[in-house]
């Protein structure tokens, strides 16, 4: 999924929804057995990043997992230029928890047949 934050929604507002991703997410992984979502958030500067990156630190997190959930993953658009489209595929993008950037890799979405688009994967 894909998050647009023109910092029009207040960060309690995004954390419910970062909440509900997660309990979805936990939700799906109980019936189904494994089941793997990415939530990008991008974002129009680096603070505000930061700020949502803030109220996301400890979705998920519990005395067993001491890391906040690894499937929201932030971005700001600064970090890349469109000039140079390429770049979204360098490591811009941050946990919720860590400052050290992710390392992606595009992997082919296919449908039927067809390659429909590409999914963000991180190494982390």
């Amino acid at each position: 999924f894909l998050e647009i934050d023109r910092g029009t929604v207040s960060l309690q507002r995004m954390r419910e929804r970062y909440e509900r991703y997660f309990a979805w997410w936990k939700h799906r992984v109980q019936k189904d057995g494994a089941f793997r979502v990415r939530v990008i958030t991008m974002t129009h500067d680096p603070e505000y990043v930061n700020s949502l990156r803030r109220v996301a630190t400890d979705i998920g997190r519990d005395p067993q997992h001491p890391k906040a959930w690894r499937g929201l993953i932030f971005g700001h658009r600064w970090s890349f230029n469109l000039k140079h489209p390429e770049r979204i595929l360098a490591p811009i993008f941050r946990y919720a928890d860590d400052d050290a950037p992710l390392r992606s890799r595009l992997t082919p979405l296919t449908l039927d047949g067809f390659s429909l688009l590409a999914t963000l994967n991180v190494d982390p």
